[in-house]
């Protein structure tokens, strides 16, 4: 999962309101629709737009104001606010960083925070950005390279039973990775801690949106589901849910305790939702930004390659992963090829390549070769023909079924 939104914190002596938002709106002729309130935990503030077609877009959302105590505050606001103070966030979808857009609403928190008496916090540079403050010689650093572990589970069931058992499991296993605030666009509308909040992702999980995001606490990144669109598939292809979390695997290094309990948040999800296939991968040089955001760039590891792509299932991929679990359906057909590798479980076979996540081209060497006839196929996607040679360039490839693909409910 990439970076799904840019935050803005505010953080100040007396809270922001509404009037002071459209006040502000009205000074700079900045013309948006605004719902809900500045109520902290009763709600918050969407600011949307019209397109030229007249639909709406959101712009931003305002959550908040919350009561904060100096030592939750990062470093820089800490300089400026002493005691207790309110802390507002903006949340925009990152596509806006830099823009026009981006730059008029850091004017209005700005505003906000001078009216209120505090100051502006960017989260992505870990900057203070009102009021300007002297800065050292040695600038913090902004990005940070980082190893990600996506957790991936494949089940054939998306109903609110399954959201809701998932839910209990995250709170079970490792609180960290229960979302905080989740929903299907950019920024993320709702939080799990508000009224109905439960409920609401609940919704979300069956909604008729086929992919919905949420984020979650350090180290956790966040996750999301996509499920099959609601259509007949392809030639051999079958419909499916696809639930999945990202680690910053980087943070956890060192610190077998949390390998371990990420190993058993694996291990229980995919038995007691019963996973037709589940998968635990690395991703090299993800980008991550200081408060945890991460996002991925130009060098960042490709892994979709030869791997899971698209809505569908047309059979086990051919690429090996650190953890890989094979439900009921598969564990028969992959188990002599598996041999010592796999832990036995009565609801499936799960394979461990090493203590502690391992990168791709490392458990290449080390992962079981599974049956071809289970595994899926490649067919090559043609572009352009080269002038030199006459000859189409391969742009890509496209899934075909494996030969065998067992009962997947």
């Amino acid at each position: 999962m990439v970076a799904m939104s840019f935050d803005i914190q505010i953080s100040t002596r007396q809270p922001p309101t509404r009037a002071m938002v459209e006040a502000h709106l009205t000074k700079v002729g900045w013309r948006l629709d605004l719902s809900g309130d500045l109520a902290g935990d009763a709600g918050n503030m969407i600011a949307e737009t019209r397109d030229l077609l007249r639909r709406k877009r959101p712009v931003f959302i305002l959550d908040g104001p919350h009561k904060a105590e100096h030592e939750e505050l990062p470093a820089p606001v800490g300089r400026v606010i002493r005691g207790r103070s309110f802390l507002t966030e903006m949340n925009l979808p990152w596509s806006v960083a830099g823009s026009r857009e981006a730059r008029r609403c850091f004017a209005l928190c700005e505003d906000l925070a001078r009216e209120c008496d505090g100051a502006v916090y960017d989260p992505q540079e870990g900057a203070l950005v009102f009021p300007v403050l002297p800065t050292s010689n040695r600038p913090e650093p902004k990005l940070t390279l980082s190893r990600q572990l996506t957790l991936e589970w494949y089940v054939s069931r998306a109903d609110q039973a399954t959201a809701a058992h998932f839910l209990d499991l995250l709170a079970d296993v490792m609180p960290v990775a229960v979302p905080t605030r989740f929903g299907d666009f950019e920024p993320l509308p709702h939080k799990l801690t508000d009224p109905g909040g439960r409920e609401q992702f609940l919704e979300s999980w069956t909604s008729e949106n086929w992919l919905f995001f949420w984020k979650s606490k350090r180290p956790v990144f966040g996750g999301s589901v996509g499920r099959s669109l609601d259509r007949e598939p392809p030639p051999g292809a079958h419909h499916m849910v696809r639930i999945s979390i990202d680690i910053n695997a980087s943070e956890i290094a060192g610190n077998q305790a949390v390998v371990e309990q990420t190993v058993e948040l694996f291990g229980r999800v995919a038995a007691e939702l019963e996973a037709f296939f589940a998968a635990g991968y690395i991703t090299r040089d993800v980008l991550v930004g200081t408060r945890g955001a991460q996002w991925f760039g130009r060098d960042t590891e490709n892994f979709a390659a030869d791997w899971i792509t698209g809505p569908w299932w047309f059979g086990l991929p051919s690429k090996a992963t650190w953890l890989t679990w094979f439900g009921p359906s598969y564990a028969p057909l992959v188990a002599p090829a598996l041999g010592e590798l796999a832990q036995r479980t009565d609801r499936g076979l799960l394979v461990r390549v090493g203590p502690t996540p391992m990168d791709t081209d490392q458990v290449q060497t080390l992962g079981p070769k599974l049956p071809a006839e289970l595994v899926v196929g490649r067919t090559p996607r043609y572009g352009p023909v080269r002038k030199d040679t006459g000859k189409p360039i391969v742009v890509g490839s496209d899934p075909t079924a494996a030969a065998v693909v067992p009962p997947l409910t």
